[in-house]
C-alpha cells in the first residue's frame, strides 16, 4: 500500500510536469517575444532619431550656407511634419512605458528615446519659429540649440551603451 502511494505521488508529479511544461515554455517564449519587440523598438527609434536629426541638419545647412534654393515655405512644411511625427512617437513611447512592465534597463532605454524625441521636438519648434519670422534672433536661438543637439544625443546614447 505504501509503495502504491509513493508510485501514485511520483506519477502525479510527472503528470503535473507534463501538464505545466507547455505553460512554462509559453511563458519563456512570451518573455523572449517582448524582449524582441523592445529591441526592435530600440533599433527603429534610433534610426528614426538619426534620420530626423539629419533632416533638420539638412535644412540648417541650407540656411547657414544661404543656399539659392531656400524655400522657406517648403522647409516650414517639412519641419512641421517632422515635429508632428516626433510628437506622435514620443506619445507612443509614453504609452508603452505606462502599459507594460519593463525591466529597469528597458525602462531606462525608453526614457532615453523619449528624451531624444523631446530634444528633437524643441529643435524643430525653434526652426519653425525662425522659418515663420525669419528674424535673426530666432535664427540664432535655433542655431544654438541645434549645435548642442548632436552632443546631447551622442552623450545620451553613449551613456546607455556603456551600461
Amino acid at each position: 500500500m505504501r509503495n502504491y502511494k509513493l508510485v501514485r505521488s511520483i506519477l502525479l508529479f510527472i503528470l503535473f510536469l507534463f501538464i505545466s511544461n507547455p505553460f512554462i515554455i509559453y511563458s519563456q517564449q512570451q518573455k523572449s517575444k517582448e524582449k524582441i519587440y523592445l529591441e526592435n523598438i530600440g533599433v527603429m527609434a534610433s534610426s528614426n532619431i538619426y534620420l530626423n536629426y539629419i533632416t533638420i541638419s539638412f535644412i540648417k545647412d541650407n540656411l547657414v550656407n544661404k543656399s539659392k534654393t531656400i524655400n522657406y515655405d517648403n522647409y516650414n512644411k517639412i519641419s512641421k511634419t517632422v515635429n508632428r511625427i516626433l510628437g506622435q512617437l514620443q506619445n507612443k513611447v509614453s504609452e508603452l512605458q505606462s502599459q507594460i512592465k519593463l525591466s529597469s534597463e528597458d525602462a531606462k532605454l525608453l526614457s532615453y528615446i523619449k528624451d531624444a524625441y523631446k530634444f528633437l521636438i524643441d529643435d524643430t519648434e525653434l526652426l519653425i519659429k525662425y522659418l515663420e519670422t525669419k528674424s535673426d534672433k530666432d535664427y540664432q536661438a535655433f542655431l544654438r540649440k541645434h549645435n548642442k543637439l548632436y552632443d546631447e544625443l551622442k552623450k545620451m546614447f553613449d551613456n546607455n551603451n556603456d551600461e
